[in-house]
């Protein structure tokens, strides 16, 4: 028992290394000044005070009667939905389906394919607005 005392007494007594001056200062980066920090501890992160106004963009006015493509949901097996959007209200359209001349062949991830009545193909990204049936 007296020998490990004695051990420890001696690990304990041995002198420290010293530390490098700055272990920071050949870093790549550098971290704010800390009088810079003191906000986060002065306005909590997630406080109501912390967060910016809302910006919105303002709406561009829709016509009247605009079909716009405002989601496309991908099924797994295939096939799939479009969301069209016309004075406000929401309408699922289906492949194989018509809306204003043009006839939705598939959905896919962003966008849909369509064909119109002359049998051209086109492809709409969602937040396009359908055009005019060629």
């Amino acid at each position: 028992m007296m020998k490990r005392v004695l051990l420890l007494g001696l690990l304990l007594s041995a002198p420290l290394p010293a530390p490098a001056a700055d272990p920071l200062a050949d870093a790549e980066y550098h971290l704010p000044p800390p009088a810079s920090l003191s906000a986060l501890v002065e306005r909590p992160l997630f406080t109501p005070s912390r967060r910016g106004e809302a910006t919105a963009a303002p709406a561009s006015p829709a016509p009247s009667g605009e079909l716009r493509l405002v989601g496309a949901v991908v099924g797994r097996k295939g096939g799939g939905r479009a969301l069209l959007l016309r004075d406000g209200v929401a309408r699922p359209w289906l492949p194989g389906q018509e809306q204003a001349g043009w006839r939705l062949l598939a959905v896919e991830p962003g966008g849909v394919r369509l064909a119109g009545a002359e049998g051209a193909e086109i492809r709409l990204p969602v937040g396009a607005v359908l055009p005019h049936s060629p």
